[in-house]
């Protein structure tokens, strides 16, 4: 009987970044299938589209947020030019997604990895809502001073080499141990 051992990844983005989050769902299911079954590691990917079920709440991400609770062990976060839609605590769902998972990383940061991305490439002018882009310029500052090291990405296809090669899909040791000692 084989064991398997299952890293649940949280990915939170606005809609303008639809294509980015299919492009990590394809890493994802490519990552799977070249190592899962070597390494005993699957990684387990969740996101509010395919988590979350109907409810009623303060407002609809207050259902997302009781629908998947903290279970994940990596907080994936992309932003391009829009910041989201507001929430009744946060300018946005995404915003609010990496708050919750920056309060457990304070309180113990192996329990869960934070990781952000942001789109830099040209956006038709048509398209730029200057609000928004201001409020993904706010967050990203915030970042900063949150001491969050976040990576900027040009293209799709640099942004799936960056999950493909970055250190963060090979040493998953301390996930590892973690999710092994959920497990236990």
């Amino acid at each position: 009987m084989r064991k398997e051992t299952i890293i649940s990844v949280f990915v939170a983005s606005p809609e303008d970044v639809r294509d980015d989050t299919q492009c990590l769902v394809d890493v994802i299911d490519e990552l799977n299938l070249t190592w899962s079954k070597n390494l005993g590691i699957r990684l387990e990917l969740v996101r509010w589209e395919t988590h979350a079920i109907p409810g009623v709440g303060s407002d609809s991400q207050d259902v997302i947020n009781r629908t998947i609770g903290n279970d994940y062990d990596i907080f994936k976060g992309i932003l391009w030019a829009r910041i989201g839609k507001p929430t009744s605590s946060a300018i946005s769902g995404t915003v609010e997604e990496f708050q919750r998972a920056y309060e457990r990383s304070k309180v113990d940061p192996k329990q869960c990895k934070i990781m952000f991305y942001f789109r830099d490439s040209p956006l038709p002018p048509s398209l730029v809502d200057p609000a928004q882009l201001a409020e993904v310029n706010k967050f990203k500052q915030q970042l900063k001073d949150l001491g969050v090291l976040f990576t900027s990405y040009q293209e799709l296809d640099h942004f799936s080499s960056l999950l493909r090669e970055r250190r963060e899909h090979r040493d998953t040791s301390n996930t590892v141990r973690h999710v092994n000692c959920l497990q236990n």
